[in-house]
């Protein structure tokens, strides 16, 4: 277990977790519906990232290294979403756990999906 904290305290999270302390307290405090939110917008959240890491990268608010284990991140992201799409497998869903219905603007999902790009982009350079 690794421990997160954020201003609400600290949450144990498993090691082997991409999602971090908001995604969880997200599921611990919203309802559970029991759907899984829908493939195609995990998709476009990661499109719109990696639109938004590389307009960053090109005005010299990111560094080089940091935009490329992004990128990479999120390139793998997409690819692992797509596969998803295609064979029905529901492996992303270990990565993206809130549920579709969560309160608010979509602020749980935003906030999941950064978790797990910054989580993979650590790993793409070799930390955890």
């Amino acid at each position: 277990m690794r421990i997160e904290k954020d201003s609400l305290g600290e949450l144990e999270i498993p090691d082997n977790s991409y999602y971090g302390i908001n995604s969880l307290r997200s599921q611990n405090n919203f309802p559970k519906s029991g759907e899984k939110v829908n493939l195609q917008l995990i998709k476009a959240f990661l499109q719109v990232k990696h639109a938004s890491a590389e307009t960053n990268y090109k005005c010299g608010l990111l560094f080089k290294d940091k935009f490329e284990a992004i990128d990479e991140a999120i390139r793998n992201l997409i690819n692992e979403t797509e596969t998803c799409i295609e064979s029905g497998s529901p492996e992303i869903y270990k990565k993206i756990i809130v549920d579709p219905y969560q309160g608010g603007a979509g602020t749980s999902l935003n906030m999941n999906i950064n978790e797990v790009i910054a989580n993979t982009a650590l790993e793409v350079l070799g930390k955890t």
